[in-house]
This record gives structure tokens, C-alpha cells and sequence, in this order.
């Protein structure tokens, strides 16, 4: 690995580090864009919104009343599995690089604000020179293409994911190897992988 490959992976996992810790204020409403230096690189944070998680997904076969006397044991209220979907961008090296792209229109109602929200804090789409992709879950990739047009967002950017990722999700029966919940998300996320081929 060369110096600058080994940058950009530091300043990868500080910026995914940074999107995790920044997750619980937003999802108390604080905004939904964050900014910040860390050294040379600047990295700033965008909400893509709420992913709401059905309990039946996450406690399979769990009683509800049993879930709810659980959290409220804990002091806390039960009222469903959300969690803040944030990407980041770095600026570095005269790279602007988008770590995931949120999920798009398509998938949750909740989802799908990190386009507006980019372009609010001055982020276009052909300002970005790569995009990373950690990950093929709808939540991290179906926000890489226009859902009118069908192409890319990020027409300038060379798209990258880990092979072994992309070689998974394009086997042409990968919906068949998945449980029926997630058929639909493995040919949503087949469609999107071959725009960006």
C-alpha cells in the first residue's frame, strides 16, 4: 500500500468513525450537515434521513409487549428500530471522495435526503472524483444513480467497491440465494451496480 492509499484509507475510517459518533445527535434533530478538519483533509457529514427497521427483521418471533417492558426497564420508551444513515465526503489531495451514496428515493420513505442535502452544503455531483462504495445494502448504494434518468450521479467519478462486494451481488441468481424479504433488494441493488459497471 503507497502513502496515498494509506491516507485515503485513514482518512476513510476517520470519516466512517466520524458518521457513527454523529448519528445520535442528528437523530435529535440537530442539522443535518456537519463540517469539520481533521489535518489537511476536510470531511463533512450528510444525513440521508432515518432508516426504520421492522422489529420482526431485528427480534424475529419476539414477543412485542416482552420488547417494550425490556426498554422500559432500561428507563427508555420502545417505538421501533431507527438509526441515522450518514455519508461523508473528504477533501484531499485535490480529491473530493464520496464514502456511499445514502439510498435514494426508492427505497424508505425516511431515506433519501443526501442529494439535497449535499448540494445545500455546495456538494455537486460532478465535483466528485471518486466514489467509494463499502457496501452493496440498499442504504449505502442506491443513492448513486438518477432514479429519472437511470445514470450515475457522480458522471466525473471513478466508482470503487471491494470485488469480492461486487462479485456477490452480481452472480445472476443472487435473489434466489436470499431469503423472499430481500429478493426485491438484491435485484434493485443488481440494477444499480450494472449502471455504474
Amino acid at each position: 500500500m503507497n502513502d496515498q492509499s494509506r491516507r485515503t484509507a485513514m482518512a476513510a475510517l476517520g470519516a466512517s468513525a466520524a458518521a457513527m459518533l454523529l448519528s445520535t445527535a442528528q437523530a435529535q434533530n440537530t442539522p443535518t450537515v456537519h463540517k469539520l478538519k481533521i489535518g489537511e483533509i476536510e470531511l463533512v457529514v450528510v444525513s440521508d434521513g432515518l432508516l426504520e427497521q421492522p422489529t420482526s427483521l431485528l427480534l424475529p418471533g419476539r414477543d412485542k409487549g416482552a420488547i417494550e417492558k425490556t426498554f422500559a426497564d432500561a428507563g427508555r420508551t420502545f417505538s421501533g428500530f431507527r438509526s441515522e444513515v450518514n455519508i461523508a465526503v473528504l477533501r484531499t489531495g485535490g480529491e473530493t471522495i464520496l464514502i456511499d451514496t445514502g439510498a435514494g428515493p426508492d427505497f424508505m420513505p425516511t431515506l433519501g435526503k443526501a442529494q439535497e442535502r449535499m448540494e445545500a452544503a455546495g456538494l455537486k455531483g460532478d465535483t466528485i472524483t471518486k466514489v467509494l462504495l463499502t457496501h452493496a445494502h440498499p442504504d449505502h448504494l442506491w443513492g448513486v444513480i438518477d432514479p429519472l434518468g437511470g445514470d450515475t450521479l457522480f458522471e466525473k467519478a471513478e466508482h470503487l467497491m471491494p470485488a469480492a462486494e461486487f462479485d456477490f451481488w452480481m452472480q445472476p441468481d443472487v435473489h434466489l440465494r436470499l431469503p423472499d424479504a430481500f429478493q426485491g433488494m438484491a435485484q434493485g441493488t443488481q440494477r444499480r451496480l450494472k449502471v455504474i459497471l
